[in-house]
């Protein structure tokens, strides 16, 4: 049996080797300091906040969600008149039964395509940085956090699991969901993890939280966000 691999905790990590936005390698350029390549700056204190999760699927484009609910109406219907189609219709009955049951195979196969699987988060005060786990960080989407508010709110799930949202308000008020995701942390940790990512996605240096020093997120220096 194959060793099961957890993901890691949350931790906070200095200067990374390679441009958050752009994936620019940043190895031998003196920080504080700017990426050639994209123009995003970096520094060499504790600035950065990697997490590894499983976010949540946003279950696809709103054609999904009216083709899912007009195979239900559909399907409903046929079940309440399977007798009198099969009894009349016998043909008619079962090139539908197939072509329904086809449709509802086809959109099942493709959902399970919009699973990301496992990702790298990564938030500094200037943004935002998301990739999969096991492929080129030069991949990665980066959003910048410009106008508006944004919150955290950290849920506990079980003594190690635990859920993040962060959630950005529009300056007419509207709300829009920029990561909703599944981590691992220990529960007493959370209050302090949600203080730093408070400070981080509302555009503020870290600096030093009460109970940050000596906590579970200060592994290392480095950040090799791989």
């Amino acid at each position: 049996m194959a060793e099961r691999i957890l993901l890691p905790f949350p931790r906070l990590c200095t200067r990374p080797t390679e441009c958050l936005r752009c994936g620019y390698p940043l190895e031998g350029i003196p920080a504080p300091g700017r990426c050639p390549e994209c123009g995003l700056g970096f520094d060499d204190d504790y600035s950065v906040l990697q997490i590894a999760g499983v976010a949540k699927s946003d279950g696809g484009p709103a054609w999904r969600k009216i083709v899912w609910g007009v195979l239900f109406g559909v399907t409903f219907v046929y079940a309440q008149l399977i007798v009198l189609v099969v009894t009349r219709y016998p043909w008619a009955s079962l090139i539908s039964f197939a072509a329904l049951s086809a449709s509802i195979v086809a959109m099942a196969i493709t959902s399970k395509q919009k699973n990301r699987g496992s990702e790298h988060f990564a938030f500094t005060e200037s943004g935002f940085s998301r990739w999969t786990i096991g492929t080129d960080p030069d991949t990665r989407v980066y959003a910048d956090w410009v106008g508006g508010q944004r919150m955290v709110v950290l849920k506990k799930v079980s003594p190690v699991w635990a859920r993040l949202k962060v959630v950005a308000v529009g300056l007419e008020g509207k709300r829009s969901v920029v990561l909703d995701a599944g981590l691992r942390c220990p529960h007493e940790d959370l209050d302090l993890l949600e203080r730093i990512l408070g400070r981080l996605v509302g555009g503020e240096p870290i600096g030093m939280i009460e109970g940050m020093e000596g906590s579970i997120f200060l592994r290392d220096g480095s950040t090799h966000l791989s």
